[in-house]
């Protein structure tokens, strides 16, 4: 239950910085997905179920919150979460390198799926655009992030563990 507790807690904070707080310091008017960086890291460290079912509901709530297409945040997320779970028993995740760039790897991947799965390409924008406008300076914003979110993910853990939580 204190795994949920805490995890919940970090994932609301997440949904309100960036729903709220963030907007308002934008880095070249791009908003920084910390809710996928919190699906693919304890997805790598939790396995496939946990960051399917986590991808699920925290891009519910973003959906709920950002008032784009409903659902598309959903499936994007759920399934990067899933595809990242499988990393957990082929990496080590403690590597320094592997937030960073788990992150951007997922952060193509998710932003891919939202574009595929919106209006677009239909908008006159070419692929080539929306990548230069906003999935490289996404990319490289949310790496930068990972590291910090790793530290905080890493520090949650050893507490469970500690506190005999989680294995």
């Amino acid at each position: 239950m204190m795994v949920y507790l805490l995890y919940g807690f970090l994932i609301l904070l997440a949904l309100i910085l960036q729903t709220t707080i963030i907007p308002y310091s934008l880095f070249y008017n791009i908003i920084p997905d910390l809710l996928l960086i919190i699906i693919t890291l304890l997805a790598i460290y939790r396995g496939k179920t946990v960051g399917g079912v986590l991808g699920f509901i925290t891009g519910l709530l973003q959906d709920w919150f950002s008032g784009g297409l409903f659902g598309i945040n959903a499936i994007s997320k759920t399934i990067v979460g899933y595809l990242f779970g499988f990393l957990k028993d082929h990496i080590y995740p403690k590597n320094i390198m592997v937030p960073p760039v788990g992150v951007a790897i997922a952060t193509i991947i998710n932003q891919l799926l939202v574009v595929s799965f919106t209006d677009y390409l239909l908008t006159g924008l070419s692929i080539e655009a929306v990548f230069k406008s906003v999935i490289i300076p996404l990319v490289i914003y949310n790496s930068i992030l990972s590291i910090v979110i790793n530290i905080v993910i890493y520090k949650i853990d050893n507490y469970l563990a500690r506190r005999k939580f989680i294995d």
